[in-house]
């Protein structure tokens, strides 16, 4: 196991309410590529922020044998890397400059020729360098998406946490990320946590897949193989489908209705 999850208990307040996240989760998630599957508002990008230190939770999260929470931020931040739902259209930062913002915790009072190699070489093995010196405002959505990976891979971390990656790409671009992501774990020997909304991504591309209910919950995790049933898709999300088995034995899912009566 790469990262345990023991007794996870998170609530938060909105409209002077307290809601509750987490209610003494446990789960695990294995070295490799992983994906959090989950209806809206199962807690999938709460998740995230809890593995990366972000919220102040109750129970135990470890990265092998270091308890996260006993880390400081520097320990976190040299540990893992944390991409977030975002999107910065009005910037005007260059792409490098963007990537070297990612070696933050190392670089001195002044930018060196190792930072700008390391940046330059980050670039390159994602085949956007020659996009170096564009403006950040200037790219599209999936260039955008490689320049945020970049800054990730600056630091060299051991752990990547990625929160929905694919959205706004389209179908070929959101292909291409996840097999990115394949090659990324293989090359860099690094461990990567997705959460992600396609069933079908997710069945393609994960080695490890953990399911959470609309509450938070856990409901099951291992190979895409046994957590992807039509079973699942009926109890999780609410909806009748078929899963189906492609040449590969990948499922592959083909939603029919909701279960809910409109």
């Amino acid at each position: 196991m790469m990262i345990k999850i023991r007794d996870l208990n998170f609530s938060y307040r909105k409209n002077k309410k307290l809601h509750k996240v987490f209610d003494s989760l446990t789960v695990y998630f294995e070295r490799g590529f992983n994906v959090i599957l989950g209806p809206n508002g199962a807690g999938k990008s709460t998740l995230l922020k809890s593995i990366f230190g972000l919220l102040e939770y109750e129970g135990e999260i470890c990265y092998g044998d270091q308890v996260i929470s006993t880390l400081t931020r520097d320990e976190i931040v040299n540990l893992m890397s944390y991409l977030p739902q975002i999107d910065i259209d009005k910037s005007t930062l260059s792409v490098l400059e963007m990537v070297l913002l990612g070696r933050l915790p190392e670089l001195g009072h002044k930018v060196t020729d190792k930072d700008l190699e390391l940046a330059m070489n980050t670039l390159k093995s994602l085949n956007i360098d020659h996009l170096a010196l564009r403006k950040i405002n200037e790219l599209s959505g999936g260039q955008k998406k490689l320049v945020f990976i970049a800054q990730t891979l600056s630091r060299n971390p051991k752990l990547i946490l990625l929160d929905e990656p694919v959205n706004s790409l389209d179908l070929q671009k959101q292909l291409e990320l996840c097999q990115l992501l394949q090659r990324i774990v293989v090359s860099r020997k690094v461990d990567i946590i997705v959460a992600l909304h396609d069933i079908n991504l997710a069945a393609r591309y994960a080695q490890h897949i953990v399911v959470l209910r609309d509450d938070g919950t856990y409901y099951s995790s291992g190979l895409s193989g046994e957590v992807i049933t039509e079973e699942m898709l009926h109890e999780v999300y609410g909806v009748i489908a078929n899963v189906s088995l492609d040449e590969d034995n990948v499922p592959i899912v083909s939603p029919i209705r909701s279960i809910r009566t409109v």
